[in-house]
Formats: C-alpha cells, structure tokens, sequence
C-alpha cells in the first residue's frame, strides 16, 4: 500500500514466490486458460458461435508478442500484476453482463468485482467502467429498470478503485518518477499500437470484420464506401509492413508516408466504431462497443503516466479480442474470409507458405463442390493450427534455451552458501536469448539489490556475469 498502491497483487506475488517457480507453474497456465475461458464467454453469442470463438481466442492469445508476454505474462512479478488483474476483470464483467441479463443478485459477482477492483490501476479502472457501461446500456438501451443490487456492486468497485489510486504509494511513486511527457508518451503509444507488427496483426483482424459487415449492408453512400476503401487499404498497408519485417516502414521521419498511413489509421478506428455500433441497434449487443472504450481508456490512463511499457499494453489488447472473435465466429464461414485471413497472419510471419496456402483457399472459395469445401476447410484449420503452434513453439523453445542459464546461476549460488564466508564472488551467466526473459539483475543496480535479497545474498558479495 505505501509502494505502489498494489497490496493485493503483491501479496499474492510473495505467497507464490515463497514456493520457488513451482506453484507459478502450475497457477500461471491455469489464469491463461481462465482468461481464454472468460473472453470467449464474454465474445460469444450463442452456443453456435462459442465453438470458432474458443479456436480464435486460443489463436489471438498465441500470437501476442513476446515483447508484450515476457513482461506480462510469463514473467511471475508481471503474471500477477498485468495477466491476473485482466482475468479478473473479464470474469466480473462476464458475471456482471450474466447477473443484470438474469436480473439476479450474484455473490460471486460481487466478490469477483471486489477482487478485480484492487488490482492494479488499468484493471481496477476497467471493472467499474465495464460495470458501468454493462449498467447504462441495460437501462438506456433496453429499456430495463434498475435493480438495487446495482449501486451495491458499482459502491464497490468504486471504493476498490479508490484504494488502489489514492493509496499514498501511487503519490510516492509518482513523486520518484521523471516529469510526465505527454507528447513523448502519445507519439510512442501510437507507434507501439499502429506502426509495429506485435499490435497490427489485431487491427487487421478486426479491419476485416468491419470490411464485411460493410459488404453486407446494403448502403450506397459516400461514408459506407469510404470506410470501406479505408479499410481495404489499411489492411493493404498492415500485410506490406508485415512483409517487410520492419517496425519503421511508415517511420516517423518520413511525414508523406506517416500522414497517409495515419488517415488509414482514422478510417479504421471510425470503421471499428461503425462496427460496434451498428452491433447494439441490429443485434443488441454491446459487448463490442464496451470493449473498444474500455480499450481506448486503458491507454488514455498510460499517456498521463510517468511509467509505462509493452506490459501496459496487454489489457488493451485483450479487450480488442473481444471484437476480433465476434468478427471471425460471424464471418468464418462466409466466402473469401478464411482465405483473407490467413493472408493477414501469412503477413505476421512473414510465411510464404501460409500466403500460398491462403491463396488456394481463396481460389476453392470460387467453386461450389461440396468436396472442394471439405478440404478448404481442412486446408484453413490445419494452417491456423500452425498459426497457433508456431509461437507457442518459439517461446517454449527460447525460455528452454535461457533456462539452462537459470539453473547454472542458481547452482552456483547454493554452492557459493555451501562454502560459507570462504568466497566473495560468485560467477554468473548472462541469458543467451535477451527476450526470453525479464528484469534480469545485470540491467541495474536497484534489479541486482532485488536479485541478492531474493536469493539472500549479502549486499558486499560480487556476482559477476559472463
């Protein structure tokens, strides 16, 4: 409470930390699963659609970048203060959205909306405004009166809230903290969501969805063929940088390039609204619009905070799955679009092979054969699982590589107490594969003095890294 303001998750990190790595493993993979559990839940429609959502939810998950993954979620501090908060989060407002539909108080509701509320800043944030988004549309849009029991769950978020922003650690933190730059933090939150491969492959995804919906309306005007030109475009523009394998392709320095892609940019955020939108008046369903927002406003917390980095990111981009399954469950199936996408994903690789693959999809999609269909659809669900394993494969393989490191460094430490007071050094190994890992004790003298209090390593003991 008088560090950061995160008392409940750092408890909880120390409870885990106490048992080695060993409980994290099994407590980690289990919060994963949970989380795509919920999302898909949240996501899905109908029964119908739950069964593709699972598959995309699984494959949206597999494709976050290890830029985002190695701070946020495969990093135990980072598990428990990024990847747990977003659960929690996504579970209350699941039971939320079930308890207002059923018109039923719910215990587990309300204490899941306790727990989601005194997280972590974002999280806590995005539980009372997704309560009160879920609440607003319930009684505006639906025309339902309120029940009672809303104010208790919304009192409640609201004083989680409170503990977690206005404890005195956020002040404090604040005050040891560098000047917040806005326009620093804007101009490089723009180019970490728009300009880089790690967020794009999402907006992509998501372009898609609104590109169909498009077709589908039946709508001559100027605005509905210009977000749809737009999004066509930008789509164009996310499968060139994905192939070119470079984060600066639009770079900042050239200012033609960057304004025309940022009108791309501004077309496909109006088509996403546009979507979410035209999904609450034809569907009643406001779980795409509440997404977005809630998305939008985890960021606007970041650019007015003196911290921030890729592990900040993950909660908006778990929210953007959201829309991004609802858009592939409802258009999988349609002509064109398995092909399409693995197009997108072909570019996130930069695959060939998934292009060449995408292409013959697309090709079958011309004729009616029945046969034709069976193997398009076995062609499309073979290359998504390898869209799914090949990431999945990437990080086992690279925290394998570095775990070998790890032990060494930990036997060299337990042999260092075995001798006693006889040596003052100890020989370390630097990680072979920077990535796969994080807050490694050489990057920093405060990482380090962490490093030897966890390890109980008395501060004149020299730990040299090689």
């Amino acid at each position: 409470m008088y560090v950061n303001g995160r008392a409940f998750v750092h408890i909880l990190v120390s409870l885990v930390a106490a048992f080695d790595v060993y409980v994290f493993r099994t407590v980690n993979p289990l919060i994963i699963i949970g989380l795509i559990v919920f999302v898909t839940k949240f996501s899905a429609v109908d029964k119908k659609a739950f069964k593709i959502s699972v598959v995309a939810c699984v494959l949206l998950f597999s494709l976050l970048s290890i830029n985002i993954t190695r701070q946020s979620v495969y990093w135990m501090d980072g598990s428990f203060n990024y990847l747990l908060p977003i659960f929690l989060s996504i579970a209350s407002l699941y039971f939320v959205q079930k308890s207002v539909s059923l018109k039923k108080f719910s215990f587990i509701t309300l204490v899941l909306i306790l727990l989601a509320s005194i997280t972590v800043e974002q999280s806590s944030m995005i539980t009372f405004g997704g309560l009160l988004m879920i609440i607003l549309y319930d009684k505006f849009i639906l025309k339902n009166k309120l029940a009672k029991y809303y104010f208790l769950y919304l009192f409640l978020s609201l004083a989680g809230v409170c503990s977690v922003i206005f404890a005195p650690g956020v002040f404090a933190r604040a005050g040891a903290e560098d000047k917040v730059n806005i326009t620093y933090n804007i101009k490089n939150l723009t180019f970490s969501i728009f300009l880089t491969k790690d967020l794009l492959v999402y907006h992509m995804i998501i372009s898609l969805a609104v590109i169909f919906l498009l077709i589908k309306i039946r709508d001559k005007s100027l605005f509905k063929w210009s977000l749809l030109i737009g999004n066509i475009c930008f789509v164009c523009a996310g499968i060139i940088i994905g192939y070119k394998n470079s984060m600066t392709f639009f770079a900042f320095d050239n200012r033609i390039k960057l304004c025309a892609y940022l009108g791309l940019v501004a077309m496909y955020c109006a088509g996403l609204l546009y979507y979410a939108i035209y999904k609450i008046y034809a569907e009643k369903n406001g779980r795409n619009l509440q997404a977005v927002i809630l998305a939008v406003g985890a960021q606007l917390m970041i650019v007015v905070a003196p911290v921030y980095g890729y592990r900040t990111l993950l909660c908006s981009v778990v929210l953007l799955f959201i829309p991004a399954i609802s858009g592939i469950a409802e258009n999988y199936n349609k002509k064109y679009f398995k092909g399409i996408l693995l197009v997108v994903l072909s570019s996130y690789f930069s695959m060939p092979l998934i292009f060449f693959v995408a292409l013959i999809i697309i090709f079958i999609d011309i004729f009616k054969d029945r046969k034709l269909r069976v193997l398009n659809k076995a062609l499309a669900s073979c290359t998504i699982l390898l869209a799914i394993a090949l990431p999945m494969y990437s990080n086992i393989n690279g925290y394998r590589t570095n775990s070998k490191y790890n032990e060494y460094n930990i036997n060299a430490i337990r042999e260092f107490k075995k001798q006693g007071s006889i040596a003052t050094t100890i020989s370390q190994k630097k990680m072979e594969l920077y990535d796969y890992g994080w807050s490694y004790p050489y990057i920093s003298d405060y990482h380090m003095l962490v490093y030897k209090m966890y390890y109980n390593i008395g501060e004149d003991v020299m730990l040299e890294f090689e």
